[in-house]
């Protein structure tokens, strides 16, 4: 007993390290984790930090607020099977983060790697039989139904996550531009994506619009529609869909709009019967 306490103890003063799954999510900000360590001073650690296999699973930022407010951490260790359910679950609640919060959430836990050369949390380092190295642990599917972002958004973000300058990534992530402009400034090299960010917001909608192969007298083309006849719903439909992706800037309001547009066509079909 006495050793195991002289080992909780050793763990608890030594420097731990971040599990990958706790990387998922945004650090807060310097004056937050000083209003946390305040907190933390006044009124104690209200929650505890979970560990997982010797590192923090949840509470990176408890721990580094402790580690300010001088505060010895109190921690729990986590003994179940399925340690990224447990974290997306705490953060989902304790968390109200936007729609780019959750594809970026959701692109980093579709980047997770089974194999490789750290392997994944149950290997030790090393990739099961069986397992190809560098396969996906995580499917778009499991991580659009942890993190609560679509798989279109995940997709698109996982090319901000895996290519974008870190100045792009705090710009979706704190919501300043839309996944899409950013996913699209992402593919650019890193000098142009400078630049973008160089110009600010403004900056980077103007590097998503521009087609790296347009020349500059180029005219956007536009799709040649079949002639009208009055129930021609194609037509009308491939119309509905050019307007939209004009005036719509986020997918939010354009899924909202097009559910509209659909409950409409439903109604006119229905009273025409």
């Amino acid at each position: 007993m006495e050793e195991k306490t002289k080992n909780k103890q050793a763990v608890m003063k030594s420097k731990l390290e971040n599990h990958e799954y706790a990387n998922i999510y945004r650090m807060m900000s310097d004056d937050d984790l000083q209003s946390l360590a305040e907190d933390i001073k006044n009124k104690g650690q209200l929650l505890p930090i979970t560990t997982y296999e010797g590192r923090i699973l949840d509470g990176r930022n408890r721990y580094k607020a402790c580690a300010i407010a001088g505060t010895e951490p109190r921690m729990d260790d986590y003994s179940g099977d399925d340690p990224l359910s447990l974290i997306s679950s705490l953060n989902d609640h304790r968390r109200h983060d936007t729609t780019n919060e959750r594809a970026l959430v959701g692109a980093r836990m579709a980047n997770l790697r089974a194999g490789g050369d750290r392997g994944n949390q149950h290997t030790g380092g090393k990739c099961p039989m069986g397992h190809m190295p560098n396969k996906p642990a995580v499917t778009i599917e499991r991580a659009a139904e942890l993190s609560g972002a679509s798989q279109r958004n995940i997709r698109r973000a996982k090319s901000i996550v895996n290519t974008g300058i870190p100045e792009l990534q705090d710009m979706a992530d704190s919501g300043e531009v839309s996944i899409r402009a950013a996913s699209e400034v992402s593919k650019l090299t890193e000098a142009e994506q400078h630049k973008a960010i160089s110009g600010g917001v403004q900056g980077v909608i103007d590097a998503a619009r521009k087609k790296p192969d347009a020349k500059p007298d180029e005219k956007p083309t536009r799709t040649r529609l079949p002639k009208w006849k009055p129930n021609d719903a194609d037509r009308l439909w491939l119309m509905a869909k050019q307007e939209l992706n004009k005036i719509l800037s986020s997918d939010e309001s354009r899924d909202r709009v097009l559910h509209e547009v659909i409950a409409y066509a439903k109604n006119r079909i229905q009273t025409n019967k």
